[in-house]
């Protein structure tokens, strides 16, 4: 429960800020380097299409403002692909994390038997050790199999 009112508080940030970058785009888009090329792109492959099909004249304004906004079309696409993800990313390997390490370091602060949670079960510490313990002995036995091969080597 506290973790899907993290992630809902997430999604309505997340939310506000692709529509703020949208409204920025809207306020401040001009053609750029990547509509020039998309322009070009567009209008090269509409005059192979030609030389197959018959067409309308390229002359009409209507014509030359249907491929304008078939370019801004496209580039909003291709910059809602790249940004939805990111955006995504970022809120989710960022924001969440530093949101959920708050959130439970809050809650072993108002925990009664806050020293509880955090110390180790003695059975969990009994076999944490043994497993040292075994490590050790292996890594031990390893250099003595290693230094044996080597003086063989020599």
């Amino acid at each position: 429960e506290l973790i899907a009112e993290i992630r809902r508080n997430q999604e309505l940030a997340t939310e506000q800020n692709l529509r703020l970058h949208f409204n920025m785009e809207g306020m401040v888009y001009a053609p750029d380097a990547m509509y020039s090329f998309k322009l070009e792109e567009l209008q090269s492959r509409s005059q192979n299409n030609r030389h197959t099909e018959p067409s309308p004249s390229s002359g009409h304004s209507s014509n030359i403002m249907a491929v304008h906004l078939q370019v801004y079309y496209q580039i909003a696409i291709d910059r809602l692909i790249q940004m939805v993800p990111m955006v995504t990313r970022y809120h989710l390997l960022q924001e969440f994390a530093s949101q959920v390490k708050f959130k439970m370091a809050q809650t072993f602060m108002n925990e009664e038997d806050a020293d509880g949670l955090l110390t180790e079960n003695f059975e969990i510490a009994k076999k944490r050790k043994s497993f040292t313990d075994s490590l050790n002995q292996l890594n031990k036995a390893r250099a003595i199999l290693m230094s044996n091969e080597i003086s063989k080597v020599q």
